[in-house]
């Protein structure tokens, strides 16, 4: 007897009368499973049903409509990879850009920095931000042109999204 229970296939394989040397098994397993003498009794009820159904016709633009529902479905998901694409491409560009107008030295110095101060507690949180940010060396003109880049870029992402869902939704 198998260990598992007979798949989908496996069952309309026996209804069909299509065992192969490889098949074998499955009348066996079906006379000494109660799960699966269960659910052959369900197709067994579905094949007459379907077989009593002789009026049952698909419309004559059924196989156009299935064909052009699955470009749809490639096409998301083209676009998908795409999306994940230069998502992946934009943060790369962003760490890249980050990292040659920054120098880590100075970063880790002030991390340093800050925990020296830490130790002593003798100063207030806004002086140790201060020279924190004073050991960093940040150029905020490009830190304010950065931001200005990612605000600009999420509003073409929002716009770019909202007809696409308009697209594909409507």
């Amino acid at each position: 007897m198998a260990l598992r229970h007979l798949n989908d296939n496996e069952m309309q394989i026996y209804l069909d009368g299509n065992l192969s040397s490889e098949n074998t098994w499955i009348p066996t397993h079906l006379e000494n499973c109660n799960f699966c003498q269960e659910q052959l009794k369900q197709y067994e009820n579905l094949y007459a049903a379907l077989s009593n159904d002789r009026d049952f016709n698909l419309s004559e633009n059924f196989s156009k409509s299935v064909i052009s529902k699955l470009r749809e479905e490639a096409e998301t998901f083209n676009l998908q990879i795409w999306y994940l694409v230069l998502s992946v491409l934009g943060l790369i560009i962003g760490v890249g850009t980050t990292l040659y107008f920054t120098e880590l030295k100075p970063l880790l110095d002030g991390f340093t920095k800050i925990s020296e101060v830490l130790k002593y507690f003798n100063l207030d949180e806004l002086s140790v931000v201060k020279n924190y940010v004073k050991g960093l060396n940040i150029d905020f003109t490009l830190l304010g042109f950065a931001l200005f880049i990612i605000i600009i870029f999420s509003a073409i992402d929002s716009f770019i999204m909202k007809a696409k869902h308009k697209l594909f939704h409507s």
